[in-house]
């Protein structure tokens, strides 16, 4: 069975053409119910951020708002002790997309009357090794001239814009990043004395290392908008550009 793309994180940005305070329009405790776990705030700069966990404690909701910005971004708690099998993730691209969107959509829909909006996904496609990742890039960027032998750090990224289905007269940027990479870490064991003491003797050893083909995606509304998206298509372009990164995982780079 083909192992799926996997989301490293995933954001929702609503943007404003003037640096006005935004902080409070929607906060984190009116997304949730209850108060975040972390709060900090500048007020003569009227910046604001609150995390706290969320989806039974496996995933952290972030919250930052700026002068003419907010940002909502959903990444994995990954705990201090654990083993990863994997690479850090929430889970299956499609399934955080559509979890993401029931919370999130409909409250930022109704409060933010902004010109702007961007949904940003991080995801990881799991490789056997660094040529198997960059084969997989090769079919996704259809580079038929690409020599992968001996070949490192290759990264692509690109910007194809399209006409909104959802909001007539808008254009949707399309940007995505590529990359090959790979995660090793490094395990390190005391040597304790009889009475439970490291002795200072060190034992270390490296992890295997483990590939992904990565993408990181941005579709946004064009930065030339003056004036706030109407009520009605907030919802819908929210949804349009959720889906336009999904199709970009499936499709890769065309235009």
């Amino acid at each position: 069975m083909t192992v799926a793309w996997l989301c490293e994180s995933v954001r929702l940005t609503a943007l404003w053409g003037t640096p006005d305070d935004v902080s409070k329009l929607l906060t984190w405790n009116a997304i949730i119910g209850s108060d975040p776990e972390q709060q900090e705030t500048q007020p003569r700069i009227h910046t604001v951020r609150e995390v706290g966990a969320i989806w039974d404690g496996s995933a952290s909701l972030e919250f930052r708002a700026s002068p003419g910005r907010a940002d909502w971004i959903v990444a994995p708690v990954i705990p201090a002790d654990i083993q990863l099998a994997t690479w850090p993730n929430l889970g299956r691209v499609e399934e955080i997309a559509e979890r993401f969107s029931e919370f999130i959509f409909g409250a930022v829909a109704r409060v933010y009357s902004a010109p702007r909006f961007a949904f940003g996904l991080i995801a990881l496609h799991p490789q056997p090794s660094r040529e198997a990742s960059y084969a997989e890039l090769t079919n996704l960027l259809r580079i038929s001239s690409l020599q992968r032998e001996g070949a490192s750090d290759f990264v692509y990224q690109i910007n194809r814009a399209r006409p909104s289905k959802s909001v007539p007269g808008l254009s949707i940027n399309r940007v995505s990043r590529w990359a090959s990479v790979v995660s090793q870490g490094l395990r390190m064991q005391f040597s304790m004395s009889p009475v439970g003491v490291a002795d200072g003797a060190v034992a270390s050893t490296q992890t295997p290392p483990t590939h992904a083909t990565r993408a990181e995606l941005d579709m946004n509304t064009a930065a030339d908008r003056r004036d706030p998206i109407p009520a009605t298509g907030r919802a819908p372009l929210l949804r349009e550009l959720a889906g336009l990164s999904l199709e970009l995982l499936e499709t890769g780079d065309v235009p």
